[in-house]
């Protein structure tokens, strides 16, 4: 009896043990897990201005072309480039609006790019469609010319550039040309007083 007693005692203990080092596995086995989390790319949450001033990261672009000048945005900025549609005149529009149009039950207002970016179409084929708010912002363009992947340390400051200082971020370069990275939301900001005030369109540009 006193064998049984202690043959008891001691499958007890077993047991303790093994439930305390199942316990101690499982900790040790949390630790690395925690340890692997992904790590951010540096500057991940930051604002694109702010990653371009820190000259930090890598963006992808959006190059679109005016005249004879390239520009670039953030290509996640951008909601949409596609050829210019037609544009309906509203009462009231500023000298630099083209008209407004509706891509996906949301109206769009097309601005000249003068005002944000200092230089006018040569003759207006596209239009880049911004992301945010009911009424979306769009500047014409000439042309869409690339998306392209950039590593923002290459960026550098462009005081020359054409561009209006809210907007223009800087320059890269690709090859022998000259593109100036703009901030797309100083270009909606630019225009979203503008598109607030706005009837519904009235007639048709043709």
């Amino acid at each position: 009896m006193a064998q049984d007693t202690g043959d008891d005692e001691g499958s007890a203990l077993s047991i303790e043990d093994f439930a305390a080092s199942i316990a101690a596995s499982l900790a040790a086995n949390a630790q690395p897990a925690a340890a692997e989390q992904p790590v951010s790319e540096p500057g991940a949450a930051l604002s694109f201005r702010e990653r371009v001033r820190q000259r930090v990261g890598i963006a992808q672009l959006l190059i679109f072309r005016v005249a004879r000048e390239l520009f670039a945005v953030e290509l996640v900025t951008a909601e949409e480039a596609l050829d210019i549609p037609v544009l309906h005149r509203l009462p009231e529009m500023p000298p630099s609006m083209l008209g407004v149009f509706t891509l996906r039950g949301a109206l769009v207002s097309v601005f000249e790019p003068q005002v944000a970016l200092g230089i006018r179409c040569e003759k207006a084929a596209t239009v880049v469609v911004f992301c945010g708010g009911d009424r979306r912002v769009a500047i014409a363009a000439d042309d869409v010319d690339d998306v392209a992947t950039v590593d923002l340390a290459t960026v550098r400051d462009a005081p020359g550039a054409r561009a209006k200082d809210g907007a223009l971020l800087g320059i890269v370069h690709r090859g022998a040309d000259l593109i100036a990275v703009l901030d797309a939301q100083e270009i909606v900001a630019t225009h979203s007083a503008a598109t607030a005030v706005l009837d519904e369109p009235a007639e048709e540009r043709v």
